[in-house]
């Protein structure tokens, strides 16, 4: 007759050969993308201390999970390949990944308009409905905000961009992996997060931010911090996960997206990072990409910027809706070169025509197409003009502004009429519509029609005006001469 203790020693041993699974992190999954040329890393979970073993394309790693059951490894780096090709890994049970392809895998971090669906946007229906794109991929991240430390990412699992998956994805996304698939022939692979209204100091981890921003000199968001760090730890204690808030306020928190959607995912390779975070001053936007560059352990990882874009507003040069500084200061932090192997993408030209206030602008495929252009250009190293004209030079003398422009690529044009959207000041901060102004090769010369002139902008209203491009097709940056970046 069995004893009572060996039964239940027998029931323990099955009920934990039952319970084992070996997992990868949600990151993972059949038909996800590896980034080309770079080394593969892998990782995820078992019962700590248990072997796993990793196959893919005829190479082995081994490796054995530590006390918290994590495990990672690496194998070596592969060329771009279009063919589905299968992932097994052992551990304490079996998993296989297939149709796993290698080419360019890029993320993306922002706002609601990174979630922004295709079929919201303009002919978007139509478009999806004709997008059997098999080697376009796109794993969607979910989750909520908060400060706890996050082992792993909450993701939606990778779709294969069919006619059936295309009009609910991200229409920046959509029109940017289908663009650099196109030109480049090989798969592409986007990881997307969006959180709706975020500040960009949500994305930035909490000690970088106040290094960067002392208490007292962003007061607002550090008098939130305390009772919502409380209560999120509380929280994750309860095994319950992320709370959702009722207050708003509650959510917008230092860090707070930093750590569900960043952290996990820090050193996974990837050819480079969007922030499309149109909202974020330009000082924030700095830290996050040198922020991210140092985590990922690579400073010349490409970072693309998109700027915000016309949100209706007045048209009169002397009542800018908004701060009309905004965009000039990111204009100068273009210009700065403190960020360098990265690119703004402007969006001058991609909000509502009528004026009306509009923060999510359906003109979607002008951005990502942008933004493909210039991955092409900072990652993929090819020779393109993937800029539009930027302030190079402005020289007054009289009535008179000569401003000369960098990234002109075969000249300049104005677009559907005469050129405008320049305004003057004697002080810059009272502001009068240029009287002229003309394009000579690679400068515009402006009439000021006032007697002083001495500062110069161009778009930086709420609804810019601005019609002044390259040849190649490509907005010139708003900018003002009013306004310089922070030393």
């Amino acid at each position: 007759m069995r004893s009572p203790l060996i039964a239940l020693v027998v029931a323990l041993i099955i009920t934990q050969i039952l319970s084992a699974k070996t997992s990868t992190s949600t990151l993972y999954g059949s038909h996800m993308v590896f980034q080309r040329d770079m080394p593969i890393l892998v990782w995820g979970f078992d019962d700590p201390g248990q072997e796993v073993v990793v196959n893919f394309a005829g190479t082995s790693a081994k490796t054995a999970t530590n006390s918290d059951g994590e495990w990672r490894v690496e194998l070596p780096a592969q060329s771009a390949n279009a063919e589905g090709q299968k992932m097994t890994i052992e551990g304490s049970s079996s998993l296989t990944l297939d149709d796993i392809l290698i080419g360019e895998l890029w993320v993306l971090f922002g706002r609601s308009n990174v979630g922004f669906p295709l079929e919201k946007t303009v002919n978007g229906k139509a478009v999806a409905a004709e997008s059997d794109l098999p080697l376009v991929r796109i794993n969607s991240l979910y989750d909520k905000p908060s400060l706890d430390p996050a082992k792993d990412v909450q993701a939606r699992g990778w779709k294969i961009m069919t006619p059936q998956v295309a009009g609910k994805q991200s229409a920046v996304g959509f029109y940017f992996t289908r663009a650099l698939q196109r030109e480049t022939g090989i798969p592409v692979g986007l990881i997307k997060s969006g959180w709706g209204g975020s500040p960009g100091y949500m994305w930035i981890e909490r000690s970088i931010y106040e290094k960067a921003f002392p208490p007292g000199t962003k007061e607002k968001n550090l008098e939130w911090l305390a009772d919502f760090e409380a209560e999120s730890h509380s929280y994750h204690k309860s095994g319950e996960g992320a709370r959702e808030y009722s207050d708003q306020r509650k959510n917008e928190r230092i860090g707070a997206l930093y750590h569900p959607f960043v952290e996990p995912i820090v050193g996974l390779p990837v050819s480079g990072i969007i922030f499309y975070c149109s909202g974020t001053s330009a000082e924030e936007t700095e830290i996050v990409a040198t922020t991210y560059r140092s985590a990922w352990g690579r400073d010349d990882m490409p970072f693309l910027y998109v700027q915000i874009p016309p949100n209706g507003g007045p048209k009169d040069a002397k009542q800018p809706w908004g701060d009309p500084n905004f965009n000039g200061a990111f204009d100068a932090l273009d210009r700065s070169g403190r960020l360098q192997n990265s690119a703004m993408i402007v969006t001058i030209d991609t909000g509502e025509k009528s004026g009306k206030k509009d923060i999510h602008p359906p003109i979607k495929e002008p951005v990502g197409e942008r933004l493909a252009l210039a991955a092409r250009g900072l990652a993929l190293h090819e020779e393109l003009v993937f800029r539009g004209p930027r302030l190079k030079d402005a020289q007054f003398s009289g009535g008179q502004c000569i401003i000369t422009f960098a990234d002109v690529g075969s000249g300049l044009m104005a677009k559907d009429g005469d050129l405008e959207g320049f305004a003057v000041s004697s002080d810059g901060r009272t502001w009068e519509w240029a009287k002229s102004a003309e394009i000579s090769d690679d400068q515009v010369i402006i009439e000021s029609g006032i007697s002083d002139p001495r500062y110069v902008r161009y778009g930086v209203f709420g609804h810019p005006t601005g019609n002044l491009y390259n040849k190649e097709g490509l907005p010139a940056s708003v900018f003002s001469t009013a306004v310089s970046y922070p030393e």
